[in-house]
């Protein structure tokens, strides 16, 4: 058996039976998300017919009832939350009692995408103004909230920050049913 041969099946043993690190979700039910801050790129904020960006915070996470979708800058995890956006938009919720905060992961676009994602980001500041859109182009939040790449977290906050429900990936009828439910029973 040559050397490579060798290397190759002790590294498929090793992979087999060493655990594989996995990222803990660190955001908790009951309490506010970890803190953290985007200043690269930061929230879109429209200005006339431009856009800026300021740092964002999540301890501005507060004063409304709030679903945050942290969406890693792939087309693949905004369609995981289309259902829900729509069902958002259907219950037509008082901008000054909800807002929905959408924090994009530029970081996790595929590679060459990443003016896509940006441009996409602005496209949807513009249409919907009162809305709350952050482009995270370095991770910042997935690593301090310890979130998987590849695809959408859905956060539902109350007006005090605290995070009411958590859930990975795609949402079920009754699970958008329920977010709904949750917000209508905050405001």
């Amino acid at each position: 058996m040559s050397h490579i041969a060798r290397f190759s099946i002790a590294a498929l043993v090793l992979s087999i039976i060493l655990p594989v690190p996995v990222l803990a979700l660190s955001v908790e039910v009951g309490s506010p998300p970890p803190p953290v801050t985007v200043s690269k790129a930061g929230e879109l904020e429209v200005d006339g017919d431009e856009i800026a960006y300021q740092p964002w915070n999540s301890n501005d996470l507060t004063g409304r009832m709030r679903v945050v979708q942290h969406l890693a800058g792939r087309s693949s995890a905004r369609k995981l939350t289309e259902p829900l956006t729509a069902a958002i938009t259907a219950a037509s919720f008082a901008e000054d009692a909800y807002q929905t905060t959408t924090i994009i992961d530029k970081s996790d676009a595929l590679f060459g995408t990443g003016g896509v994602v940006s441009g996409r980001a602005e496209s949807s500041k513009k249409e919907f103004p009162w809305s709350s859109v952050v482009l995270d182009e370095e991770g910042t939040v997935r690593d301090a909230w310890g979130l998987e790449k590849k695809t959408a977290t859905i956060l539902v906050v109350d007006q005090k920050g605290t995070v009411l429900k958590t859930h990975v990936g795609e949402l079920s009828s009754a699970q958008i049913d329920e977010i709904i439910g949750m917000i209508k029973a905050g405001l």
